[in-house]
């Protein structure tokens, strides 16, 4: 289990704060979205020393920050969602190692768009179906959710 308390180095000159946080699966990574809504950090919660890796993408920075929520797949503790405006980006952080970890993060976003009446809307909350496929997805201002096939997009 984790030992802390612990604290985690923002950005340089950032206000150091965190809007939205999630556990992966077995509790050995956090991501949390940074205060200025155009990054997510994630680290590991066993081993605070070491560095974070920072996730960015040109989407993620539209509009001064689209970056409300994240979300861990119940399946698995390399695949994360991150709710942005009118889609939902897909981590697959296989390699956390990557010299480079930045760069290597954003190669590694898939977007995959909200469906009719969501489309354009900000995520605001995200849930994974226990059998990590399916990802629940509410958007600001919207009557209904919608259940996204994570293996297809549709």
């Amino acid at each position: 289990p984790p030992r802390g308390p612990f604290e985690v180095a923002w950005q340089p000159g950032g206000d150091g704060g965190a809007v939205a946080w999630d556990f992966s699966p077995l509790g050995k990574r956090c991501a949390c979205v940074s205060a200025e809504r155009s990054r997510v950090c994630v680290f590991d919660a066993h081993a605070a020393e070491a560095p974070p890796l920072w996730l960015q993408h040109r989407r993620m920075a539209a509009a001064g920050g689209s970056v409300e929520c994240v979300a861990w797949s119940s399946q698995s503790g390399n695949l994360l969602a991150v709710g942005l405006r009118g889609a939902v980006g897909l981590w697959r952080l296989n390699a956390l190692s990557s010299p480079n970890r930045e760069v290597f993060a954003q190669a590694l976003m898939t977007e995959l768009k909200l469906p009719g009446a969501l489309g354009g809307r900000s995520v605001r909350a995200l849930a994974w179906h226990p059998r990590g496929r399916w990802l629940l997805v509410a958007a600001a201002g919207a009557a209904a959710a919608a259940l996204i096939d994570t293996y297809t997009g549709e």
